[in-house]
C-alpha cells in the first residue's frame, strides 16, 4: 500500500481505505520530520557541544525532543520538555547559560511557567521551564 495505490485508488475514484491513508500520513510526518533534521543539521552540531556539560548535570535531551520550524540558518531550536520532569528543563537552562549561554527573550505563561531563548553565538535555544511544577525553594537553597 504505496503511496501510489492511494493515488490510483483516488484517481479511479474509490477513497483510500484506512490503512492506505493511515501509511501515507505516516510517509508524509516522516518526511517533513527528516526535512527538519536537515534544515537544523548546523545548530544540532552546534548544540552537540553542550552536551557534555548537560551530561555531566545528569540530565539528556534527546534529539526527538528538538524542533526548528524556521527556515532560515538563524531559526532557534526548540527543545521540548518531558511532561514527568519538570525540573530537566529548569536545569538545561542553567546548564547553558553556565557554558555562556545570554538570555536574550523571556515570555512569562499565564500557568507559571516561561519560555526562556538562549543565544551563544549563531546558535539560540528556546526552552519552556515549568517553575510552576518544581519543588518550592528552601530556605536558602536554589531548587535547581
Amino acid at each position: 500500500m504505496s503511496s501510489r495505490s492511494t493515488a490510483r485508488r483516488a484517481a479511479g475514484g474509490t477513497a483510500p481505505t484506512l490503512a492506505e491513508q493511515a501509511l501515507q500520513a505516516e510517509e508524509d510526518r516522516h518526511a517533513c520530520r527528516l526535512a527538519a533534521i536537515a534544515r537544523m543539521d548546523a545548530r544540532l552540531r552546534m548544540f552537540d557541544a553542550f552536551m557534555p556539560a548537560v551530561r555531566a548535570a545528569g540530565i539528556n535531551v534527546h534529539a526527538q525532543e528538538i524542533n526548528c520550524w524556521g527556515a532560515s540558518a538563524h531559526s532557534v531550536l526548540y527543545v521540548g520538555g518531558p511532561v514527568l520532569d519538570p525540573r530537566r528543563n529548569a536545569v538545561l537552562e542553567k546548564v547553558l547559560r553556565e557554558q555562556g549561554m545570554e538570555e536574550i527573550e523571556r515570555t512569562p505563561c499565564p500557568t507559571g511557567a516561561y519560555t526562556v531563548k538562549l543565544k551563544k553565538g549563531r546558535l539560540t535555544v528556546s526552552i519552556t521551564v515549568e517553575a510552576h511544577r518544581l519543588p518550592r525553594m528552601q530556605e536558602g537553597k536554589a531548587c535547581v
